[in-house]
């Protein structure tokens, strides 16, 4: 028999998160920046993921964005770390 039918209307978007869902994930972050000298956006999804954070890139890109959080040059090499820039 063939599979039933998609039911009409746009599909959800499971990507979406509620605002304390993304508050919880920013928290997390931090943490993991605070704790951990991460390198690159794909260590720290790794990372997020051991603590139960399922995140693709672009999700994390914009979440970096969000917290002022950049690749700086430090003397163990490039880190992610708070930025100094000021909401416009």
């Amino acid at each position: 028999p063939a599979p039933p039918a998609a039911p009409p209307g746009p599909a959800p978007l499971a990507h979406m998160s509620s605002p304390s869902e993304k508050r919880d994930r920013h928290r997390a972050i931090r943490e993991v920046i605070a704790d951990t000298a991460v390198g690159s956006q794909e260590e720290l999804r790794r990372l997020l993921a051991g603590r139960g954070w399922e995140v693709t890139q672009s999700t994390l890109s914009r979440d970096l964005h969000e917290l002022r959080l950049a690749r700086v040059p430090t003397a163990d090499g490039v880190r992610y770390a708070p930025t100094d820039a000021r909401p416009e």
